[in-house]
């Protein structure tokens, strides 16, 4: 099948899949994703951004935006999506967090062991 004259030829942005550009951009994502998951002033840092964001989410749509997200039902959705995923984001950084802080606690504890009931080489 021919293209009609004067249509454009190049594939479209689907056809194409991702490009090196867009792979830049998931690899620096990922980059800072894995940044916030592994420094604990970072991690705890960004908990409780999204906690204040959250709440701050919650009295808004409850209180001042409430007959606003009632008439535009699209918006309503979105806005309660977005606060629920918040949401849950933040449930599972704090559950990976309760994990973090207790497998360093494990190692602390054997490390300390470790070295509590070492054999002396003096003797």
């Amino acid at each position: 099948m021919r293209a009609a004259p004067g249509a454009n030829s190049s594939p479209s942005p689907l056809a194409q899949g991702l490009r090196f550009g867009d792979l830049s951009r998931v690899r620096f994502l990922l980059q800072i994703c894995l940044g916030l998951v592994r420094d604990q002033t970072q991690r705890r840092h960004a908990l409780s951004v999204l906690v204040v964001v959250a709440l701050v989410m919650l009295f808004l749509g409850s209180t001042f935006l409430a007959q606003w997200l009632m008439a535009h039902v699209f918006w309503f959705f979105v806005f309660w999506f977005i606060c629920m995923w918040l949401t849950i984001l933040t449930f599972l950084m704090a559950a990976y967090d309760l994990l973090a802080v207790r497998k360093a606690g494990r190692e602390a504890e054997r490390r300390l062991r470790k070295q509590i009931f070492a054999k002396p080489e003096d003797e």
